[in-house]
């Protein structure tokens, strides 16, 4: 069930690459699997500077004054933090 006040589906295309993931048109909620599969695709493609395109990104949905765009892509930068974080704790 597709629920759209606009057809929105931000891209993030991966520079140098044909391949490019449409995020489902949002009402709000985007599916955690969505956010994590973006974010796999960016840090295989940018590496560590995966979140500077994330941020970049969310920037970009700023000015257009996409602030749905703007959360999806800092949910996206806040993600790529969390899996690029050092372990906490002891090691086994």
């Amino acid at each position: 069930m597709v629920h759209s006040r606009r057809n929105w589906t931000p891209r993030a295309t991966l520079a140098g690459s044909r391949r490019s993931m449409k995020l489902p048109s949002g009402y709000g909620m985007i599916p955690d699997r969505d956010i994590w599969r973006a974010v796999n695709l960016l840090i295989r493609e940018h590496g560590i500077d995966a979140e500077i395109v994330a941020a970049r990104r969310a920037d970009e949905m700023l000015e257009r004054g996409d602030r749905d765009g703007q959360f999806v892509w800092l949910r996206i930068r806040r993600a790529i933090v969390e899996l690029q974080a050092a372990p906490a704790g002891k090691p086994n």
